[in-house]
């Protein structure tokens, strides 16, 4: 329900975008147009135009999907804490009230991923920048698979206390967002530049689009924890 409503809002919020941000256009010096050959055009019209026109040149892009299908994929580790929390109560048997103040792991690992993200800009090597990227969506997945270890029963039942379990949990999720922050604030904002006038339009359809596929993931990822475990919907987490 939550992604749903965020793909709501942020699909509106392209919408307005793209309605009420009009890029300014100075007419040629040696031009002189008169109000009389000047064909008086409705607002409706105009705006209807305007949003049609952006989500154009937006969604045609092969770039932009590309990207927004990425990014969907870092909204995942992102608003992973939604099911952390009863993960960490079912995995060690903690109090409820000490399982949700472990989630803050999420918000660790995303302060951590961008600080180190200050490597991405320091080097103007493109190969070098490809590999950060490929490091981090590779360690995003060995950490995602490594919960699903670490959560299946005849691995969970080798490991005696629940303050270690705690500790190895809270460590895995730091490291999964850690390594999806940089790409989930910072890849959108930099496509987005090469759409010029369109750059508010792009971000807010990224988002859009993210929520949209977050939707039936979490569905799905519920519906495995209910019939086939925690270590399942983890794998599905890491795909």
């Amino acid at each position: 329900m939550v992604a749903q409503l965020g793909a709501v809002v942020a699909l509106l919020g392209s919408c307005l975008v793209g309605t009420l941000v009009v890029s300014e256009r100075r007419p040629s010096k040696n031009t002189k147009i008169s109000e009389q050959q000047q064909k008086p055009v409705s607002l409706d019209k105009k705006l209807v135009g305007n949003m049609t026109e952006s989500a154009r040149a937006v969604l045609s892009n092969p770039l932009f999907w590309g990207i927004a299908t990425a990014h969907a994929m870092s909204m995942v580790a992102r608003s992973s804490d939604r099911i952390l929390g009863e993960f960490f109560a079912h995995a060690t048997n903690l109090p409820r009230s000490i399982c949700g103040g472990l989630t803050l792991s999420v918000t660790a690992g995303l302060v951590h991923g961008l600080v180190s993200g200050r490597a991405f800009h320091n080097t103007k090597d493109v190969t070098r920048q490809q590999a950060f990227i490929s490091r981090r969506y590779a360690g995003a997945v060995l950490s995602a698979l490594a919960l699903a270890i670490v959560a299946h029963p005849a691995v969970a039942s080798l490991i005696t206390s629940k303050y270690v379990m705690a500790g190895i949990l809270v460590v895995l999720s730091a490291c999964m967002t850690s390594c999806m922050a940089f790409q989930f604030f910072q890849i959108p904002s930099m496509v987005a530049q090469t759409f010029d006038s369109k750059k508010a339009v792009c971000i807010s359809w990224m988002d859009a689009t993210a929520f949209f596929m977050n939707a039936p993931i979490w569905a799905l990822v519920g519906h495995v924890v209910a019939t086939q475990g925690w270590s399942m919907a983890f794998c599905i987490i890491a795909a």
